[in-house]
């Protein structure tokens, strides 16, 4: 039967209930608050007695979920979210009995464990207090099924009183996991997926679950907001979740769109460490996806969002953003504007991207957490061992050395003109591979930044050894003496200061060419805004064998006859 898409309003009318105006779906200048719990737990599949796809520890899971959703009331977040098969159905009965609800305008999204037609009919039975709407066969169906259901909860009124009522309304999945034979085997296909809306003029909000992107088109399926703007969530529990086939569906729509397009997409995995069924979860990649082309890239929105677990990257092909979450467990919490703001005037209409506000981490409770760790960075350094020093120390922000290293080892992009990020580290491909230091648990993209934290400390021992490494015909003869590798807060293309007090600029690119090496050197001239940087510009490499430096040589100096000056007119001869 084919996948229907409804709207939210229509079915609440038919139950004699108004539409909620949600506040995540008014098009206006105010910020919305989110809240995404990425989970961490074993996850078990079985058909032996009961058929189930869960947590292996309900006791853990259900202590986890009940806080947050305290935590979730607590802070007033508009929306949350959390990933597929994650909240054991008993905190959601919690919630209800408790009154741990979200506020009116408020919407929460959750990705709950499997449940039998039985243990559904169970549910519906022990809660009558509350609306829940779903697919009438999934209540009364007797095979021997799986339902995966992602739970709407949010509040509204009937027409006739004015009551307040809470509305529970589940969306079964609708298309399986192929390389997990017992949900395949198993799964009670959904039907239905659901569209909100406050209006016909308002931001549309819809979810795909998890294996539900191998067969959805984002111009072709959801054909009924196309032209509207829309917020897509995609909750999963997924151990590849950058396979093409299943990220295809934002490859390409974020790829064939126009500019600044008024919609964005969350996808929300489980933590790193995850267990699924016996296949562990290497990286779980959620991240918000996003087109909003005047997204603050400020020294101090990036550092204050990579303190707090949410990294910028470039998306250079789709002229998009990708902001990546750090992959441990944690509850995320932060501001963004409004998909649309198109009631406002135009010079109004700007969106800036998410700021984050907190991160909670697990700790019997979950506690706030204000500095991020990269433990997988710092390992890493004392493998290669040399001197990182300016790497280790929490004195230099993530973006300062992530500049830093680009720099010094030449990983710079020449078409970056519009940014404060010209390193190549901040760009990301379609392949969705973080290169920044900040997203070192990346296994996709840890060898290349070994291989470039190897350069740097390659240019490290050939600056502490000296071994005339400043030519001197050069510009920087000023520099012979005791150098030192730092991050130029005032002029990101200086890296070098020595015994002078003016700045530098060395480069390492280890195996190159002089193409290569020509190419560079155009590329720093370009973007540096100081003309002093050609004359400042020392860059080394190896060819074929030899090492070479590539600068700029000084003008010859007019000295006596018996001048021994290289580059002397009239320097001293043997004849």
């Amino acid at each position: 039967m084919p996948v229907r898409y409804e709207f939210i309003d229509n079915i609440l009318a038919d139950k004699g209930l108004n539409n909620p105006n949600l506040n995540v779906l008014v098009a206006d200048q105010h910020l919305y608050k989110t809240m995404l719990y990425q989970h961490k737990g074993d996850l078990t599949a079985t058909e032996i007695g009961r058929k189930f796809i869960g947590n292996i520890d309900q006791n853990t899971a259900g202590e986890k979920f009940d806080s947050f959703f305290k935590l979730a009331m607590a802070e007033g977040a508009d929306l949350i979210m959390t990933p597929e098969y994650s909240c054991p159905i008993i905190c959601l009965s919690n919630c209800l009995k408790n009154n741990v609800l979200p506020a009116e305008n408020h919407i929460w999204v959750i990705g709950c464990e499997s449940l039998s037609p039985q243990e559904f009919r169970e549910f519906i039975e022990n809660n009558n207090n509350v609306v829940i709407i779903s697919e009438s066969d999934a209540a009364t169906s007797h095979e021997d099924k799986l339902l995966d259901p992602i739970v709407y909860l949010f509040k509204t009124t009937e027409a006739a009183s004015g009551e307040v009522k809470t509305v529970l309304l589940f969306q079964f999945k609708t298309f399986p996991m192929g390389g997990t034979p017992i949900e395949a085997a198993n799964l009670l296909f959904g039907t239905r997926r659901f569209i909100f809306r406050n209006d016909e003029d308002s931001i549309y909000l819809a979810t795909i679950n998890c294996s539900e992107s191998l067969e959805i088109d984002l111009v072709g399926n959801l054909r009924q907001f196309v032209h509207h703007p829309y917020l897509l969530l995609h909750p999963q529990m997924n151990t590849s979740p950058r396979t093409n086939a299943l990220k295809n569906y934002r490859t390409q729509f974020f790829n064939s769109c126009e500019l600044d397009v008024e919609k964005e997409v969350i996808s929300l995995n489980w933590a790193t460490g995850s267990d699924a069924a016996g296949t562990k979860i290497n990286y779980g990649n959620s991240a918000i996806y996003t087109k909003a082309q005047k997204i603050s890239t400020t020294d101090n929105r990036v550092t204050n969002n990579d303190n707090l677990g949410l990294y910028y990257n470039d998306w250079v092909n789709a002229k998009a953003s990708i902001l990546v979450f750090d992959d441990g467990e944690a509850i995320f919490y932060f501001e963004n504007a409004k998909v649309s703001r198109r009631t406002l005037p135009v010079q109004n209409q700007g969106r800036h991207g998410p700021k984050m506000l907190k991160r909670f981490i697990w700790d019997n409770g979950w506690k706030n957490l204000s500095v991020s760790l990269n433990q997988d960075f710092a390992k890493m350094c004392l493998k290669i061992g040399g001197d990182f020093n300016v790497f280790l120390s929490p004195a230099l922000q993530w973006v300062s050395k992530e500049r830093l290293l680009s720099l010094s080892v030449g990983e710079i992009d020449g078409n970056k003109l519009k940014s404060a990020f010209p390193s190549k580290l901040f760009s990301i491909a379609d392949n969705e591979e973080s290169n920044r230091l900040t997203v070192f648990q990346d296994p996709a993209t840890q060898e290349n930044k070994r291989l470039l934290l190897n350069k740097y400390a390659s240019l490290v021992n050939l600056i502490s050894a000296g071994n005339n490494l400043i030519p001197t015909d050069s510009h920087m003869i000023d520099m012979v003496g005791k150098l030192e590798i730092s991050y130029n807060e005032n002029d990101h293309f200086y890296n070098i200061n020595g015994p002078s007090g003016i700045p530098s600029c060395i480069v390492y690119l280890g195996d190159s060419d002089d193409a290569k090496v020509s190419e560079l050197e155009a590329t720093l001239i370009s973007l540096s805004n100081d003309n002093n940087l050609p004359n400042r510009l020392l860059i080394l490499y190896n060819h074929l064998g030899v090492s070479k430096k590539n600068y700029k040589k000084s003008a010859p100096v007019v000295n006596a006859p018996n001048n021994s000056s290289r580059i002397g007119i009239n320097k001293k001869t043997n004849d």
